[in-house]
């Protein structure tokens, strides 16, 4: 879901501006290109398959005090989109989808709690830099590193944010989701036997 949202703002432009008065519309096309850039550090692991590599071995902050600030993010982006006057037809589609984009994101964040109360929020897979060539296998090995060294900081922060019980068809998704990585870790990782 997010790829199609980032592949449709990508050719676009925007610089933020959170003021209440309306915003010229020769600004739209900077605060596009904020928004995107913004996105990916909020969202580093969705950033790396979209093939931003500098991200590459980051995880999103996944603490209750990072999820709330995306919360307050989203909504500042929201605010400052809606700001925007004077756009022509396309730069309104844009607006109004990235407006979709925030009150969706926002909706699985504070409504619906999502990383509270289901596994599947969370993406500890790391397929990308296993079975994707996008670069020499000496870099690939690098990020993987990077990327399992945050892994216990990461499921910290997750088995912290899920409130139990959970029911029991989400414990058996997350089962399914991720119950082969710690052997797969530890195997992988032999740091990770220590942990």
């Amino acid at each position: 879901m997010r790829i199609l949202v980032l592949f449709i703002l990508v050719g676009i432009t925007m610089t933020l501006n959170v003021n209440s008065q309306p915003t010229p519309k020769s600004d739209w096309d900077s605060f596009v290109r904020e928004f995107i850039e913004s996105y990916f550090k909020h969202h580093p692991d969705f950033a790396v398959y979209q093939g931003r590599h500098e991200f590459d071995g980051k995880f999103p902050d996944w603490t209750p005090e990072g999820l709330k600030k995306q919360a307050m993010w989203l909504k500042d982006q929201k605010k400052a989109a809606l700001a925007f006057a004077g756009l022509n037809e396309q730069q309104s589609f844009e607006r109004d989808y990235l407006v979709s984009v925030t009150d969706k994101d926002l909706f699985w964040l504070e409504t619906a709690e999502l990383p509270y109360v289901n596994p599947t929020f969370y993406n500890l897979d790391p397929n990308v830099y296993v079975t994707r060539p996008y670069a020499s296998l000496e870099v690939r090995l690098k990020s993987y590193v990077a990327y399992a060294t945050g892994i216990p900081a990461a499921t910290e922060q997750i088995k912290k944010n899920l409130r139990t019980p959970l029911p029991k068809t989400f414990v058996d998704i997350g089962r399914i989701s991720f119950g082969g990585w710690p052997r797969i870790f530890r195997t992988m990782c032999p740091a990770f036997s220590k942990a």
